[in-house]
């Protein structure tokens, strides 16, 4: 038994140092499209990233998990008059995080849908209970608060911070739920929520197309441009598998963990040069990093000795 569970815990190491691989080369990927699209074209290119990476991916997942289930909620007239509402205000709570990024005035795309993604696990461990030991998710959410003080350090909080930190949470939420929906098959009433919001996802679709291509002051629709469909195409492949990516890691790792590896796969400190500043939100960073992994043990040995004591109560008579 004992070396049954050695063998289990060497493969949950190799895949998530596999899996860690690959997220680092995935979001350095897409961030460099989303410099490239952002910079050259309008921060409408911004919102369409969001809309089509999210949607493309969701669809894709709904499609591989139908074929591996036979019963998918099916939507009730009662469920959808109760979450509607919710539902919009969580569509409307996600357009915030754009709309703030816009004022911001950067020709580039923020990092704060990839990042905030894990924090809203931790509110997902909240929503939904585990068998997570305290000191893992206190020191997880920690090390999400240590990361955000390097926004507010760099005068984020005059535009809104908070408002993207609500957004990004919102959004996350919701992938979270389609996974424990479709592939974890945990049911329950919530479904009616993410079906209502994948609805509005796409036919935001349309909107930010026409929008894109009438207010921008392109020559001509952006889809006959070879440039922008390239740059879009790769934008959108890279970032389905940022999605499947963080889904996964969160399997073998904590939350927390994504979110430095994202500060480190979007170059957010000059590891090049060397440069660590004392007292700098790079410096928070590097606690985060380490509190993170802190978590990480700890859930690991928690959920080693939660399988074993449970292994060995069913061996009792």
């Amino acid at each position: 038994m004992v070396a049954s569970k050695k063998k289990n815990v060497a493969k949950k190491c190799l895949r998530t140092a596999a899996l860690i691989v690959l997220y680092l080369y995935l979001v350095r990927f897409e961030y460099s499209a989303n410099r490239k699209l952002a910079a050259k074209y309008d921060f409408r290119s911004a919102e369409l990233l969001l809309i089509f990476q999210s949607t493309a991916a969701i669809l894709v997942l709904y499609v591989v998990s139908k074929s591996k289930q036979r019963n998918i909620p099916r939507l009730n007239l009662v469920d959808i008059s109760t979450f509607l509402p919710f539902a919009i205000l969580c569509f409307i709570s996600a357009k915030c995080g754009i709309l703030v990024f816009k004022s911001r005035g950067i020709p580039e795309t923020s990092p704060f849908k990839t990042c905030l993604f894990p924090f809203s696990l931790e509110v997902e461990k909240v929503l939904f209970p585990t068998n997570v030991f305290r000191i893992a998710r206190v020191s997880s959410l920690t090390a999400v608060l240590l990361s955000f003080l390097c926004y507010i350090r760099g005068g984020e909080m005059a535009y809104g911070w908070l408002q993207c930190v609500v957004s990004r949470v919102t959004y996350a939420v919701f992938v979270n739920g389609v996974k424990k929906i479709l592939i974890d098959a945990e049911y329950s009433s919530l479904h009616i929520f993410y079906g209502i919001y994948l609805a509005l996802l796409v036919i935001s679709v349309l909107v930010g197309t026409v929008s894109f291509s009438v207010f921008d002051g392109l020559k001509g629709p952006p889809w006959m441009r070879g440039d922008f469909v390239y740059t879009l195409m790769s934008s959108v492949l890279f970032g389905i598998g940022t999605f499947f990516n963080q889904v996964y890691l969160t399997y073998f790792t904590s939350p927390t963990f994504v979110v430095v590896l994202t500060y480190v796969a979007q170059e957010s400190w000059n590891l090049g040069m060397g440069k660590m500043y004392p007292f700098s939100c790079n410096t928070f960073v590097l606690v985060a990093m380490f509190i993170a992994l802190i978590s990480f043990l700890f859930d690991l040995i928690h959920e080693s000795l939660y399988d074993l004591g449970k292994k060995e109560m069913s061996s009792l008579p």
